[in-house]
């Protein structure tokens, strides 16, 4: 896989890698060993105050494989040392609505250790899943500003087309207002989320249950996590997130962002309006 250099902004090259997870499951023991040490120091230092039963989870999804058709895949990211440095997890595959049938991504999570955070590698990622993976629908559960902008940004600045988003701020002027998936969309959003999130957790309906019922329509995840980060996530370094403001974000929890193809994008035989 290649990122997107213009994209990019750092003064060395990056080593970028993809793997399923059944192609992880074939490596020698010492390979996959390597591997999840290497991930564990990453989320480690990215997640200083994730509990370690959660972090222990995380660390274990690398290497989740899947039943059905949905598909699990891991992205390395290494810097010219060939230490790893990043690491994005995303799940592809289709979710049935109204007896169509979507292709979809779900991205549970771009880990960068800080010293390349701000750099666009976020955001070269996002973008070259959707160019090489097309998908119908994209979700993602972002808990942290960083992330929220990423995704929105992607479709907003046009660095990839075909997409609605949601949520955004819309800017005009000195004004700014939020716009929210419409009444329509919504059920939509929390039927393809529910699918999703039920592969996701190995069909625990009590957890998929759970995450449903701290879903709002403006489709804020409300207490997600407890802890995670060793700042605000919403308010890094002093910054103000209007986007989370006006959503109501707080620390612990997170938004789901959707992006669905357009209608008459001839990409996509089947689109949501």
């Amino acid at each position: 896989m290649k990122l997107d250099a213009d994209l990019i902004k750092l003064n060395e090259p990056l080593i970028v890698s993809e793997y399923n997870t059944d192609q992880i499951h074939n490596w020698s023991n010492r390979e996959q060993n390597n591997l999840k040490r290497e991930i564990k120091v990453l989320l480690e230092v990215v997640y200083p105050k994730m509990p370690d039963d959660e972090l222990k989870i995380w660390s274990c999804g690398f290497f989740k494989q899947h039943d059905g058709d949905a598909e699990r895949r891991v992205l390395t990211i290494r810097n010219s040392t060939s230490a790893l440095i990043g690491a994005a997890l995303y799940d592809i595959g289709t979710v049935c609505i109204e007896s169509n049938r979507w292709v979809n991504v779900y991205l549970i999570s771009i880990t960068i250790l800080p010293p390349y955070q701000g750099h666009g590698i976020g955001k070269a990622i996002v973008k070259t899943i959707l160019d090489e993976s097309s998908p119908n629908i994209f979700l993602s559960s972002c808990t942290q500003s960083d992330m929220l902008h990423c995704c929105i940004s992607i479709v907003r600045k046009r660095l990839v087309t075909g997409y609605d988003v949601f949520p955004y701020l819309n800017v005009i002027g000195s004004d700014c207002a939020l716009v929210t998936a419409s009444r329509q969309k919504v059920p939509f959003a929390k039927e393809a989320f529910r699918q999703i999130y039920l592969n996701l957790t190995g069909g625990d309906m009590a957890e998929v249950e759970s995450a449903l019922a701290n879903l709002t329509d403006t489709l804020v995840r409300k207490n997600m996590f407890v802890s995670r980060f060793a700042f605000d996530p919403w308010a890094k370094d002093g910054r103000r997130d209007f986007l989370a403001q006006a959503l109501g974000l707080k620390n612990g929890d997170g938004i789901l962002v959707i992006l669905t193809k357009r209608s008459g994008d001839v990409s996509c035989s089947n689109t949501f309006i």
